[in-house]
């Protein structure tokens, strides 16, 4: 009896001829290899073009893969970020809780160093449409969470340094290091960064936020009347008062465009006036009481 594929195999290629589904996982992995060297380099800003003319394939082929930049770059940027996770983990059952979080710290330096997807990715303020899932973002945190408490636990590192400021920091350290060229100096910086997060007795609270609220006024100013009766310095009628920002000058759109309009009419007069009132207009005013010869009148 002659069977059919299912569905679901032909969905997922399994109708396909043995060839065709080899020919075409050796170029999806080609894609994400290649994906994942432009976007350590170039980051997430790389386009579908450069990605196929490196691969040598056409771009029709990038996008029967990957229909978005979401579905190649999420791929690509879930890949490292799961590396990492996997190094952290094993990391988690060393002797030494105190060497262990911090090879895991200068590897996640190192790694988003020479990586800026992956740099990206870490930046909570980047583009969120290449974010990694919330699962691959738990599962390194909780890893990072585990060799932070252990050295935590064992005074290594400062018990209030949470996961999210540890990541940040390590992207800080990073970005300072992409953009030195000496080596040494970088990873310096990077050791100084480091060194923030041990803790130590001798250092301060961190201040309180510096306050912004503006001092009040004197007691002898009347703002709120000087809002509420400020006028058109066009057509003269009364201004609603405005909760925040500078008074208006003006009523509204008509008058703000007809006094637009009105300087540059102003101007125009200026630059096409005859060069006797140009240059008495630019001419300094003689004082009544300036010295030297005057002119006599007859």
């Amino acid at each position: 009896m002659r069977t059919t594929p299912s569905a679901a195999a032909r969905a997922a290629g399994g109708g396909a001829p043995p060839a065709r589904r080899a020919d075409a996982l050796r170029n999806r992995t080609l894609l994400l290899r290649v994906a994942d060297e432009l976007l350590a380099s170039a980051g997430t800003s790389v386009s579908f073009d450069q990605i196929a003319k490196r691969a040598g394939v056409g771009v029709g082929t990038v996008y029967r893969h990957f229909p978005t930049r979401e579905d190649l770059f999420g791929t690509v940027i879930v890949a490292g970020m799961r590396r990492l996770t996997l190094q952290a983990r094993a990391l988690a059952t060393a002797e030494d809780p105190r060497a262990a979080f911090f090879r895991f710290f200068y590897q996640m330096v190192e790694q988003t160093v020479i990586n800026k997807a992956l740099c990206e990715a870490f930046d909570s303020t980047s583009d969120p449409r290449f974010a990694p899932d919330q699962r691959s973002a738990a599962a390194f945190d909780a890893a990072l969470d585990v060799l932070s408490s252990r050295a935590k636990a064992v005074g290594a590192l400062r018990t209030d340094m949470t996961v999210a400021e540890i990541r940040l920091l390590a992207v800080g350290a990073a970005v300072t290091a992409r953009e030195r060229q000496t080596t040494d100096f970088s990873w310096r910086i990077v050791t100084l960064i480091a060194g923030a997060l041990r803790p130590d007795e001798t250092l301060e609270p961190l201040p309180p936020p510096a306050v912004t609220k503006q001092p009040d006024p004197p007691a002898d100013r009347n703002e709120t009347e000087s809002r509420d009766s400020a006028r058109c310095a066009l057509c003269g009628r009364p201004i609603s008062a405005r909760a925040t920002g500078r008074p208006a000058r003006y009523c509204g759109a008509a008058c703000r465009q007809q006094a637009h309009r009105h300087r540059a009419s102003a101007r125009r007069a200026i630059a096409t006036a005859p060069v006797s009132v140009a240059a008495a207009a630019d001419a300094p005013v003689r004082s009544r009481h300036a010295t030297g010869p005057q002119e006599k009148t007859s």
